[in-house]
């Protein structure tokens, strides 16, 4: 089996991290997330989505593939709280920033997983989850 390529792993586009950095300085970190995200998935064609769908269904059934996804998504936080700590002002390597990133990152993954490839679903679920994060996560 050859090894994983940039189509089979997860990480966060170019894309996505300039849409993070071209929202308004005025807004949250996870404000500017929400609508960074909303902005990456509009510029996406079906082919786009049709490979981001693959690629999960590949990751949940290759377990050399899933591990390769995993260190992408170590990459893709980095990536993330670079973006945030420009945002910022701060340091990508700041706790608060790379728990910002990671929690970010996890929500989508598990906002993506439920969705089950309905991109409309997991834009409605992952804004829905960075409002949770906003709220303290209140579980009442």
């Amino acid at each position: 089996m050859r090894p994983p390529g940039p189509a089979t792993t997860a990480r966060l586009p170019p894309a996505g991290a300039a849409a993070l950095r071209a929202q308004p300085p005025g807004i949250s970190p996870l404000a500017a997330l929400r609508a960074s995200l909303r902005d990456a998935l509009a510029s996406l064609s079906a082919g786009d989505i049709a490979k981001i769908r693959e690629t999960t269904d590949l990751a949940l059934s290759v377990p050399a593939v899933r591990a390769r996804m995993l260190d992408e998504l170590g990459r893709t936080i980095q990536v993330m709280a670079a973006a945030i700590a420009e945002r910022a002002g701060r340091s990508p390597d700041d706790f608060e920033v790379r728990t910002l990133a990671g929690a970010a990152l996890g929500v989508a993954m598990s906002s993506w997983f439920s969705a089950q490839g309905d991109v409309e679903r997991f834009m409605t679920d992952y804004a829905r989850a960075l409002e949770l994060l906003l709220a303290g996560l209140p579980l009442e």
